[in-house]
């Protein structure tokens, strides 16, 4: 009997749940800054004295 060859269909599915989790992370880290900058933006403008329209 020859041996039977090491399955490698599961190898791929590792690295998806691993690609899928830095896809998470990164759009979650986008978020994060989008709303970090609008929160923070008013304040910004209060202290540089700037109006809204040249703070964009």
């Amino acid at each position: 009997m020859s041996p039977t060859p090491p399955l490698a269909s599961s190898e791929p599915r590792d690295h998806r749940w691993a690609a899928l989790g830095v896809l998470a992370a990164s759009l979650s880290m986008i978020v994060l800054d989008g709303t970090i900058v609008g929160v923070a933006l008013p304040q910004i403008v209060t202290s540089l004295r700037l109006d809204l329209t040249e703070a964009q």
